[in-house]
């Protein structure tokens, strides 16, 4: 039985940081498979509103949770978890006021049950880091350096490198610069004469149109693109750099 929780900035951090990034995981999975669009909205927004918030969060209801919990008389890890969760629904609703017109129900239950998933895995891996030890203030200065400076390469990694590795993924659970990046990637691979279900393996629903002929067109910050097809093979790639 843990018998009270320390608040440790580091491990908040941290545990802050990995449950951001699980809402979003369960955004984008929602998004793509759920809403009706297909495809993930409003990117930018979400990813910096969502972190914003959950930072704030971090630094103030989360030293205030703490304290209510060990002030409880009957205290088990199962149950910081679920208060994170609760508190998540109230941290949400003040931190919403001056960006609603102090009517934050309006953005509706979807948000709410965003930072549910927020506060739920901030919870578990909180209880965790404390149980074991993790990243505790006793740290040297180099690992504590090391350990705040990781979201950093992990987001730098995610925006940079991600669409190398696996473009069918950050094309299609990411948006904005992600979701460029990968078209950008994939569409230098191919030319006039290429299968069509290669490219769209590739990058999934890119090609819309399941007829035997037609076209996509759009544009990257990097170059706008032509693409014509018939029969299941690419007959015209046009790219033309956007950089002057």
């Amino acid at each position: 039985m843990l018998q009270t929780i320390t608040y440790d900035k580091i491990q908040s951090f941290i545990a802050m940081f990995i449950a951001w990034f699980v809402g979003y995981i369960f955004f984008s999975i929602y998004m793509v498979h759920f809403s009706g669009w297909g495809y993930v909205t409003d990117f930018s927004a979400v990813f910096f509103w969502t972190g914003l918030f959950a930072f704030v969060t971090s630094l103030t209801f989360v030293p205030l949770t703490i304290k209510l919990f060990n002030k409880l008389s009957f205290k088990k890890k199962v149950l910081f978890p679920i208060i994170t969760l609760l508190v998540s629904q109230i941290a949400l609703t003040i931190l919403l006021l001056p960006f609603t017109g102090l009517r934050p129900f309006e953005m509706g239950a979807f948000y709410f049950f965003y930072a549910a998933i927020i506060g739920l895995a901030f919870g578990l891996f909180y209880i965790w880091f404390q149980t074991k030890n993790f990243f505790s203030d006793k740290s040297r200065i180099v690992k504590k350096v090391v350990i705040l400076s990781s979201p950093i390469i992990l987001l730098l990694f995610l925006f940079y490198l991600f669409p190398y590795l696996s473009p069918s993924i950050a094309f299609k659970y990411f948006g904005d610069t992600i979701k460029d990046k990968a078209i950008e990637i994939v569409l230098i691979r191919y030319k006039a004469g290429d299968k069509l279900k290669d490219l769209s393996n590739q990058l999934p629903g890119f090609i819309e149109s399941t007829n035997d002929k037609g076209s996509a067109f759009g544009s990257t910050e990097k170059f706008t693109y032509n693409i014509e097809f018939e029969h299941g093979f690419i007959t015209k790639m046009t790219l033309t750099n956007n950089v002057k």
